[in-house]
């Protein structure tokens, strides 16, 4: 069944600088690690308090403006309170400064909220913006892996992933970008069980199978083979019949332009004089 996909379209503006803004804040994380290194080595201990000092500039600000929209779900901000936690528990000790992805990603993940509300509210709209700012975390790291200073790491990933959870679990507990209205919103028993099966599914396997060997792989160029599972989920997916409701076909779309270009990193390893880290 077809429906409105926003409720004006003032939202797909703001959605689209949203989209923008994010585009930017990846940027910023990747060209600003030295910059936190520098300031964690002048701040020494107390560096530790850094990743909550700029989370909690940028929450509370954002909190008094949901004021209204309370009652809030105290359980959803204690959870993502909890991930942010795991998020700078499970951070390299041996690179301090690499807590402040923590904040970093919970960030992100609040923009790519608003970024998504056009078309999903609820559960649907919190996990959809953690997924997008796991898939940044991997772009994140994949750049990083070709800069001469810096090194992919897994464990990285899993921690900005961990860290965009916290932001969209936080968001949804303050209703911050609660989503479109319920004859608006998407509902994911209104996509085609062929999208799942033979679309989503093997497209998030291809996403594993790249990123899995990538640390055994440092120090050289990454086997071109590594793309094949990724392209296959790319073409599945584009090769399944059009869904019927554009909203579906616009959120389906903006996955496979957040997925596709994770295949030019392996080719990028083979143009000298980069050397995958």
């Amino acid at each position: 069944m077809n429906r409105a996909v926003v409720d004006n379209p003032g939202r797909d503006v703001v959605a689209g600088l949203s989209w923008a803004l994010a585009a930017m804040l990846l940027a910023f994380f990747i060209n600003a690690f030295p910059a936190w290194s520098a300031l964690s080595q002048q701040l020494g201990k107390q560096a530790a308090l850094l990743p909550f000092g700029l989370l909690g500039l940028i929450l509370l600000p954002l909190a008094l403006l949901a004021w209204r929209r309370r009652p809030w779900g105290w359980r959803c901000i204690l959870a993502g309170i909890l991930c942010a936690g795991l998020g700078l528990l499970a951070t390299d000790p041996a690179f301090p400064a690499k807590r402040i992805h923590v904040a970093e990603y919970a960030v992100l993940a609040l923009v790519l909220r608003r970024a998504l509300a056009p078309w999903l509210k609820g559960w649907s709209l919190t996990l959809a913006a953690a997924l997008f700012g796991l898939l940044a975390g991997l772009h994140d790291e994949m750049v990083q892996g070709l800069l001469p200073s810096r090194s992919f790491g897994l464990r990285d990933i899993g921690v900005d992933g961990l860290g965009a959870l916290a932001g969209s679990l936080l968001g949804h507990g303050l209703r911050l970008a609660p989503g479109a209205a319920s004859a608006a919103a998407l509902r994911w028993r209104d996509l085609p069980p062929a999208s799942w099966a033979l679309g989503l599914l093997p497209l998030g396997l291809g996403v594993a199978l790249l990123a899995w060997p990538l640390e055994r792989l440092a120090g050289s160029a990454i086997p071109l083979w590594t793309v094949s599972p990724l392209l296959a989920g790319c073409a599945l997916l584009l090769a399944q019949p059009p869904v019927s409701d554009p909203g579906w076909r616009r959120l389906l779309l903006i996955l496979l332009l957040f997925t596709a270009p994770l295949a030019l990193y392996p080719l990028l390893s083979h143009v000298p004089p980069l050397v995958f880290r």
